[in-house]
């Protein structure tokens, strides 16, 4: 099938789903998630500057979800442009940058707001309950 901008898509599932967002296996599969954060916590104790590997993991992200929009630049332009503070970076990685820069930002917003929190933890529930329901119910192709 080909992309028509002219033409709606209504194929779509209605929302909210109707899965039970307080099912067992849900609240089964948010009890594994608990523990096996606090499993990382705990070996994240033992590496000596945490923020390293944070970092890192960070910016894989942002180049990653980057990439979706066309904005594609390599590892060695983001690790060169974040070990200088260098005006000669090329667009697309001070783009990169930038979505780092605002992944930080709502980090920092949900350690220091309970509603920030609170969204967190139940955006991943509900993303998870939503993945299995559409696992359940493929759509019809």
């Amino acid at each position: 099938m080909l992309f028509n901008r002219d033409k709606p898509y209504n194929d779509l599932p209605p929302l909210p789903p109707a899965a039970d967002l307080e099912s067992k296996a849900i609240l089964k599969l948010a009890i594994e998630a608990n523990r096996n954060l606090a499993e990382l916590k705990g070996v994240g104790t033992l590496i000596p500057n945490q923020s390293i590997l944070l970092r890192g993991i960070v910016v894989q992200e942002a180049k990653m979800s980057s990439e979706i929009e066309n904005i594609v630049t390599t590892n060695d332009s983001l690790y060169q442009a974040m070990s200088q503070d260098s005006l000669k970076r090329d667009p697309h990685t001070k783009e990169v940058l930038s979505y780092e820069s605002a992944l930080w930002h709502g980090v920092e917003y949900s350690r220091k707001s309970p509603l920030g929190r609170i969204c967190l933890w139940n955006w991943s529930i509900l993303s998870r309950a939503i993945r299995q329901a559409s696992d359940q119910h493929p759509a019809r192709h």
